[in-house]
């Protein structure tokens, strides 16, 4: 049942937000992981390497989308 409502829920909030915004934001979440990710590497080699591989694997993915 909650499964059911939260489904309903992004369904309307996705349905509502164009997709060109989504884009946008996925881009920006990416370049602001990367950041985040080189400025921690001097800290820990690995926290700042998963953080620099998502961060680059959002905004490749956003502009491989967009690409089509």
């Amino acid at each position: 049942m909650l499964d059911a409502i939260v489904d309903l829920i992004f369904d309307v909030i996705l349905g509502l937000v164009p997709d060109v915004v989504l884009k946008i934001v996925c881009f920006v979440i990416g370049a602001a992981s990367t950041a985040v990710g080189a400025t921690m590497i001097g800290e820990s080699t690995q926290i700042g390497g998963i953080l620099i591989a998502v961060g680059v694997f959002l905004m490749i993915g956003t502009l491989a989308v967009s690409r089509r």
